[in-house]
Formats: structure tokens, C-alpha cells, sequence
């Protein structure tokens, strides 16, 4: 069985040596998908027309929401009032999209208790809610 085994191994051996040498070329003699693969990729001239196109030229215009380059797209200022600001204005999506603050507390590892109730509460999002709740505080 040893002499079994080393002569696999050295089968295998002399086939990886022989393998990798210097005469073994290096260049693609097949290629699988004639001229339409990343090989011989299809350069397109910027200005051009392409039948590929639907309007038959190679510029396009850039997709709708493109940022372009060197523009922000922040709404807070890049210096350390703005990181404050950003802090604690900013909501997660889960918060923005519940409507719920007591999110946060949980996002952040708090635990917190609730109790079910039959009150339905107001929402104050905006100043005209604030009016509205204080209207209704009044009556």
C-alpha cells in the first residue's frame, strides 16, 4: 500500500512540475464567445451613433437621482456644529418609518416596558400639530 501511494504521489508531482514549466504557452487559443465577451470588449465612441441605443447615440444622459461628482449631498454642514446637529436630529429608517421614539431606546440595547391602553395619544410631529394638540388639550 506505501508503494502504492508513493508512486501517486509521485505521479502527481512529476504532473505539477511538468505542467508549469517554460514551454507551456500562455496565450488563449480558445475563445468561448467569438467577439461579444470581455476579451475583445466593443468600444463605443462617446459621440458616435449605436444602433445598441435607443436614441442611436453613445452619449447618454445619466440616470435619474445621479449625484455628480463633488457635490454633497448632506444637509448638514462638514464641521463639528453639523456632526452635533446630525446627531440628534437624525432618525433610523425604523424610527421614521414607525413613528415611534421609544425605537431609539431599543436600537440602542435599552429596555423599556409598556402597557397597553385604550387612549389613543396625539401626534406632534410639525408646529400645526403642536396647535392642534394644544387645542385639544384646552377643550
Amino acid at each position: 500500500m506505501k508503494k502504492l501511494l508513493s508512486i501517486v504521489f509521485t505521479g502527481m508531482l512529476l504532473t505539477t512540475l511538468l505542467s508549469c514549466g517554460k514551454d507551456r504557452p500562455t496565450e488563449r487559443k480558445v475563445q468561448y464567445m467569438g467577439d461579444i465577451d470581455m476579451y475583445n470588449p466593443v468600444p463605443y465612441e462617446t459621440y458616435s451613433t449605436s444602433p445598441v441605443f435607443e436614441n442611436g447615440i453613445s452619449a447618454q444622459l445619466p440616470v435619474e437621482g445621479t449625484i455628480a461628482r463633488g457635490t454633497s449631498v448632506y444637509d448638514y454642514p462638514d464641521s463639528e456644529e453639523g456632526y452635533q446637529m446630525a446627531k440628534d436630529s437624525l432618525r433610523s429608517p425604523l424610527e421614521a418609518t414607525e413613528k415611534v421614539e421609544c425605537i431609539r431606546f431599543l436600537e440602542y440595547g435599552k429596555r423599556i416596558k409598556m402597557v397597553e391602553t385604550q387612549y389613543m395619544g396625539i401626534e406632534i410631529d410639525t408646529p400645526e400639530d403642536l396647535d392642534k394638540a394644544q387645542k385639544y388639550i384646552k377643550d
